[in-house]
């Protein structure tokens, strides 16, 4: 039978050469590089995007063999469009060859990869440059399993700065690692000032604090309707993961609203907490971890309407960590109010306090935490009123100095009611105080109020549950 020929026009020919091109660089490199020599004929081969900006080519479609070289990743089919003399090139999605025109990448409905900005991922060079015309190009950005080095550009005040519509993720925890550079005083990554409807996941950043001056990991101010998913901060030089308002504006001012942070992990901070929300509203810490922190775990400073669940908050050891606010789950507000906050599901351990529920602090509730192996009292309540704490888990409070401190402490707090939870002291020697314990510092009328009901209590040197104001109760206790 003759061979029948016809034209191909140019969307079936673009979506075929990017098809075979896809082919060719799914081979081993020898076999790859023969593959984009078979292409040479029909598209004409270009090494790199210099070779693509130099111009001369002759052709109307020509196939890119990388960024930099042959295989990085940064390169594709690219289409001259004669009718376009204005736009700017954009470092990868649009290149201006050196007459004037105008080539067009072909993305084949793929997510648009910071490797076709010219970024390498090789953990040598910086590819901060590359990452800032990328977030200027796109609003959504893959970053392939690689490490990439990221200083602070000039005039930059992170090593990526987010921006609002703008979605970034890699290839997974471990896979994709944004490092920082050393020498800097600025977070890894700043979210948009003031910025809406934005996301991060999957990859993990790299603070290498010990090398810095300064900076958080992730540090976003008054921003609404975001996401950091599956993102692990490691070694951030002060916080891991900061939401909060900009510190100079006036009490009261609303810093971050309608957030989810999620599955992420905070491993070692140099000089602050986990995980911080200040000033924050609408918002939700889930199924996070965060290990061995400078300072809490989880902090929560004049917020509201926060849940804090299901998250892992551990430090290895309590040796000489016996700091008052140095907490797993810390919320608390020396000015203003935290109110309507959840902090339920938790796991707790190696903390000077398990849970520290602070000045201000209302409306609250504490609910099915596990606290084990804390310095002090395993459960801290202080100057705060109208908060549930029921049904957690108290093991191994009062480590630093026995017979000193309380499985769950209330201190001049009022309306508190402690139910349903079960206290456990050491076998032998027993450690704690009072299992369960109200105490007032202060000759303020309203300290008391307390309704302790239900709760299962087993240690205290000097007893299981002690209550120390008349206008407190106590119902239904279980004490041994």
């Amino acid at each position: 039978m003759a061979a029948t020929n016809r034209r191909m026009g140019r969307r079936p020919f673009l979506a075929g050469a990017g098809a075979a091109m896809a082919a060719a660089f799914a081979r081993p490199p020898g076999a790859a590089a023969a593959g984009l020599a078979g292409l040479e004929a029909d598209l004409g081969l270009v090494p790199n995007i210099a070779g693509l900006r130099a111009g001369g080519l002759g052709r109307e479609v020509v196939l890119v063999a990388g960024y930099h070289g042959a295989g990085d990743g940064g390169g594709g089919v690219f289409v001259r469009d004669p009718a376009d003399r204005g736009s700017r090139d954009d470092g990868g999605l649009v290149i201006v060859d050196a007459t004037g025109n105008r080539w067009k990448r072909g993305t084949g409905g793929l997510v648009p990869s910071v490797r076709w900005f010219g970024a390498r991922g090789d953990g040598a060079a910086d590819d901060a440059s590359a990452f800032a015309a990328a977030r200027e190009a796109v609003s959504e950005l893959h970053i392939p399993a690689g490490t990439y080095l990221l200083s602070a550009l000039p005039g930059a005040a992170a090593g990526l700065a987010l921006k609002s519509n703008f979605q970034l993720h890699g290839a997974g925890i471990g896979a994709t690692v944004l490092r920082l550079a050393p020498a800097q005083n600025a977070p890894a990554i700043l979210g948009p000032h003031g910025g809406s409807h934005f996301a991060l996941r999957d990859l993990t950043i790299d603070h290498d604090g010990a090398r810095q001056a300064g900076g958080n990991g992730i540090l976003i101010l008054e921003s609404s309707d975001f996401a950091i998913e599956n993102v692990e901060v490691r070694t951030a030089c002060n916080a891991g993961i900061v939401l909060m308002r900009q510190p100079s504006d006036a009490p009261g001012f609303t810093g971050c609203q309608r957030f989810r942070v999620r599955g992420c992990i905070v491993s070692t901070t140099l000089k602050g907490h986990g995980i911080v929300i200040d000033h924050s509203a609408f918002g939700s810490i889930n199924g996070n971890q965060v290990h061995n922190p400078a300072e809490s775990g989880i902090q929560l400073y004049v917020s509201s309407d926060v849940t804090v669940t299901g998250n892992v908050v551990e430090h290895d050891g309590i040796g000489g960590r016996h700091r008052s606010g140095f907490a797993g789950v810390r919320v608390t507000a020396t000015a203003g109010e935290t109110r309507n906050i959840s902090v339920a599901g938790n796991s707790v351990a190696g903390f000077s306090r398990g849970l520290f529920i602070g000045q201000h602090v209302m409306s609250s509730s504490f609910v099915a935490n596990t606290v084990e192996n804390i310095g002090l009292d395993g459960i801290y309540l202080t100057q705060c009123r109208d908060n549930v704490v029921s049904g957690n888990t108290v093991r191994g409070a009062g480590q630093e100095q026995a017979g000193k401190y309380s499985g769950i402490l209330v201190e001049d707090s009022q309306g508190t009611l402690v139910a349903h939870n079960r206290v456990f002291d050491g076998d032998s020697p027993r450690r704690l105080e009072w299992g369960i314990s109200e105490r007032a510092l202060t000759n303020d009328p309203v300290v008391g109020r307390n309704y302790f009901v239900g709760n299962l209590v087993a240690g205290g040197q000097k007893g299981a549950l002690h209550r120390v104001s008349d206008q407190s109760r106590t119902e239904r206790n279980l004490l041994e």
